[in-house]
């Protein structure tokens, strides 16, 4: 998807000088590499829940409670909270695998 390309790196350098402008970009590529990862490694969705949890707390993380939260999650300001941070919310991430099918419950 052209995420190393001259014209990504130009736009992403005259971008990053404005606050948060560059964040919805920077969830476009994330969300682009989780999709290559998850058909490269499709058992990965522990490796994202440990982004989440962190390495030591993973095995005291319920992964069927963890996600089933993901239809619980989808407010508006939760959706603009999410703007302003640099990567999207793993959950996101998790949720968006499942919509375009790449990972199974």
């Amino acid at each position: 998807m052209n995420h190393a390309s001259v014209g990504t790196e130009v736009l992403l350098s005259f971008i990053d000088k404005i606050p948060h402008a560059a964040n919805p970009l920077r969830h476009v590529f994330t969300y682009s590499e989780d999709r290559y990862g998850a058909f490269l490694a499709p058992e990965g969705l522990l490796g994202l829940i440990e982004v989440a949890s962190g390495r030591t707390m993973l095995g005291e993380v319920n992964t069927s409670e963890y996600l089933r939260q993901l239809s619980g999650h989808q407010g508006v300001w939760e959706r603009l909270a999410e703007l302003s941070t640099t990567d999207p919310p793993v959950l996101r991430r998790i949720e968006a695998l499942y919509k375009a099918g790449l990972l199974r419950r």
